[in-house]
């Protein structure tokens, strides 16, 4: 499993993008198993908040399947 950490700048529904520490954006698909949902996804973008991900990557899709997300402390 994979990792990134960053800061959520755009969601929609189970849909995120974040722009990573390493000055890329990535996208990501909240994976049905996660143990959040888009309410928090939403408010940490609001916010402003750092979260590390931890995804699987996905060579034949656009986005990763986002397995955690967690928040940073700021």
């Amino acid at each position: 499993m994979a990792s990134v950490r960053g800061r959520i700048i755009l969601v929609q529904e189970g849909r995120f993008q974040l722009a990573s520490t390493a000055d890329q954006d990535r996208l990501f698909i909240l994976s049905h198993r996660a143990p959040i949902d888009a309410a928090a996804l939403h408010a940490w973008a609001r916010a402003g908040r750092p979260v590390a991900v931890e995804y699987e990557p996905a060579d034949d899709l656009i986005a990763a399947t986002a397995l955690r997300v967690t928040p940073l402390p700021t």
